[in-house]
């Protein structure tokens, strides 16, 4: 059995900052890897999330990461389409509109300075990562959005991302977080929702140069084909 750091990287705070997409380096959570688990790092199998999580966790320590790098987890999308859904049932649910301001509230440090966002995700049948560098202090929140897409072939660099694609759909999913909220209450929150794509007209998409083969998942997990 594979276990992360026996300590918390960050001490666990109930009313403490919501770190986005369940930070990896912040968010107290103690992930476990069995054997299962790591045997098809040895062939063209799929990785859960849950390696790719922990592997993560395994390459970089703390002390390199800046207090505004934030490292999303490799469900991330999940994350976002979860804490999103509540502010369609928050109306008519008490419980659920509770939790939104909770969520409100701990997210209001992102207001106070610029930061960076790293995380890999799973989605439609491959392996995407993303950065995006966000300061919600100024005239156009998204400064720099990357894209790198195991679909492209590596070294390839697109001008933009398409509209339909799977990258496109975890970016507005990341954007309707930051409006929802981290930016409730501030006109640019409707200026968002009003444009869904802003942040996928912004963003810039490349290859993925991967070592062994093609880099891809389906159904969160990720498949390493040599």
């Amino acid at each position: 059995m594979l276990r992360r750091r026996t300590k918390p990287l960050v001490a666990a705070k109930p009313n403490g900052p919501l770190w986005i997409a369940e930070d990896l380096f912040r968010d107290d959570r103690a992930l476990l890897v069995d054997d299962d688990a790591v045997a098809p790092l040895s062939g063209d199998n799929h990785l859960s999330t849950a390696l790719v999580d922990y592997l993560l966790q395994r390459s970089l320590q703390p002390t390199d990461l800046q207090d505004t790098t934030l490292v999303g987890s490799a469900n991330s999308l999940h994350f976002f389409h979860q804490v999103n859904a509540k502010i369609a049932t928050a109306p008519s649910d008490p419980n659920v509109a509770k939790s939104v301001e909770n969520i409100r509230q701990r997210c209001s440090h992102y207001k106070d300075n610029k930061f960076e966002f790293l995380s890999p995700f799973c989605i439609d049948h491959h392996f995407v990562a993303v950065k995006i560098v966000f300061d919600l202090r100024s005239p156009d929140i998204f400064h720099e959005v990357s894209v790198y897409d195991s679909l492209i072939k590596g070294g390839r660099r697109n001008n933009s991302v398409h509209r339909n694609s799977p990258p496109a759909k975890y970016l507005r999913s990341f954007q309707q977080f930051i409006a929802n909220f981290c930016l409730f209450g501030n006109p640019k929150c409707e200026v968002l929702l009003a444009n869904p794509d802003h942040i996928v007209e912004k963003a810039d998409v490349q290859g993925v140069e991967i070592t062994k083969g093609n880099l891809w998942c389906r159904d969160n997990s990720v498949t390493v084909s040599s």
